[in-house]
């Protein structure tokens, strides 16, 4: 029991160094509260050989930001963040290899179909809050086993600016101290990736554009670069997963149901007694959104990928997840019918389990989705107006559904009537 709050709490440290590093950027959440946006994930435009790419590798390319289609990719940044820094009469600024990997706010966007994906799909993620990201190290001397490193990230928001912003005004973005304080400046120039890797020209402001950002001023990237050809360059990238291999092997499974009402209290209770006839051993079924029992221990929490504000932990005070009504945050709380496995040995079996039990339980259930962590967060797929969209659309639908992560994501075809130019 040691052991795993130990872990529990470290988890905690990398969360709320997570959250200090990047609060100069716009969280998803907040933003979605405050442009009353209802849409809980970001979206990837991708040609068909990428999206296929992606989802057998269950993994995404990260490409080192100054390879980006904006050709002011953080020199722009860098200008004006040495501006706010130029009174203290220190403007010096390092920055690190950053790699990035872009989304839109919005799925079925017809400029996004024209840029990125005349003849691709859109990919919906959940990539709301922090959680552990895995960066494959490069096997140079052709070891059996896969290493990687394990970072803590979230996706934020771009905040565009144009060439002739004030200084103010940029503070005012990145809500930057401006104060006479060494300290102060000394912190900016520190976290200046991630200030830097946030900042696009006010021309590119259609895309809505969020990111998820690697840095190697949190984390040695050395060993994981790779290569590509595009062209006559050799453009820099990173492979970013949700599941580090074996790390999870003995840890205890935790089914969390976010459940309304009296379908959440039906659904832990029945389905623990369901799983205990199965003979499933080590798991245990929580009801997220049961206000009654807000004693939930840490260690029921952690890997949490679903967690919005999980920090008090530390002082021992009760964590808040994001479920919590009563926590004074503002930010957008999912209704949809959802139940969440875990990242843990034997998860296929218990996924199989879950579902043979929600097909029993009659209509009430019918529209529940299943999500298993340690897999990226998948959770919608658009085909393009491809010449042949129903079959594609069929294609995808038959392999989501020959594996378990994936059967659950909703895969339809775009309502957008665009299509490539026949001229």
């Amino acid at each position: 029991m040691k052991i795993l709050y130990k872990r529990t709490y470290k988890e905690l440290e990398e969360i709320k160094k997570v959250r200090v590093n990047k609060r100069f950027v716009k969280e998803l959440p907040t933003d979605r509260a405050q442009n009353n946006r209802m849409d809980p994930y970001v979206y990837q435009y991708r040609t068909l050989d990428s999206f296929w790419a992606i989802i057998e590798s269950d993994s995404f390319w990260a490409t080192n930001a100054r390879f980006s289609n904006d050709h002011e990719e953080q020199s722009l940044g860098m200008k004006k963040l040495q501006e706010v820094l130029s009174e203290s009469g220190d403007s010096t600024l390092v920055l690190g290899d950053c790699y990035i990997v872009c989304f839109c706010d919005e799925n079925d966007k017809l400029s996004q179909w024209r840029g990125y994906a005349p003849e691709g799909v859109s990919i919906g993620f959940d990539f709301n809050n922090v959680r552990p990201f895995y960066i494959k190290k490069r096997n140079d001397n052709k070891k059996n086993k896969d290493e990687y490193l394990q970072v803590y990230n979230s996706c934020y928001k771009v905040q565009y600016i144009t060439e002739d912003i004030s200084r103010n005004e940029f503070a005012d973005k990145f809500d930057l101290n401006l104060s006479d304080n060494e300290n102060n400046h000394e912190n900016i120039r520190n976290r200046a990736s991630d200030i830097i890797s946030y900042v696009k020209h006010n021309g590119f402001y259609e895309e809505a554009e969020s990111r998820l950002v690697f840095s190697d001023r949190d984390v040695e990237l050395s060993e994981c670069i790779h290569y590509r050809q595009m062209g006559n360059l050799k453009v820099p990238y990173i492979i970013v997963k949700a599941d580090g291999g074996k790390a999870f092997e003995k840890q205890k499974c935790m089914i969390r149901l976010n459940l309304e009402g009296s379908l959440g209290e039906k659904a832990e209770k029945e389905l623990s007694k369901y799983l205990l006839s199965a003979r499933l051993k080590n798991v245990r079924v929580v009801n997220c959104r049961d206000m009654d029992k807000g004693e939930m221990d840490d260690r029921e929490c952690f890997g949490c990928s679903l967690r919005e504000a999980y920090i008090p932990g530390i002082n021992g005070q009760n964590p808040k997840c994001r479920y919590s009504q009563n926590n004074g945050q503002s930010f957008y709380i999912r209704s949809n019918n959802e139940i969440y496995i875990s990242n843990s040995e034997g998860q296929e079996k218990t996924y199989d389990k879950v579902i043979s039990f929600l097909q029993k339980q009659g209509e009430e259930f019918k529209d529940v989705k299943v999500w298993c962590e340690g897999h990226l967060p998948i959770r919608s797929i658009t085909v393009g107006n491809l010449r042949n969209k129903e079959i594609v659309v069929e294609s995808i639908r038959h392999y989501c559904n020959q594996h378990y992560w994936l059967r659950c994501v909703d895969v339809k075809a775009s309502a957008t009537p665009f299509r490539s130019s026949l001229i």
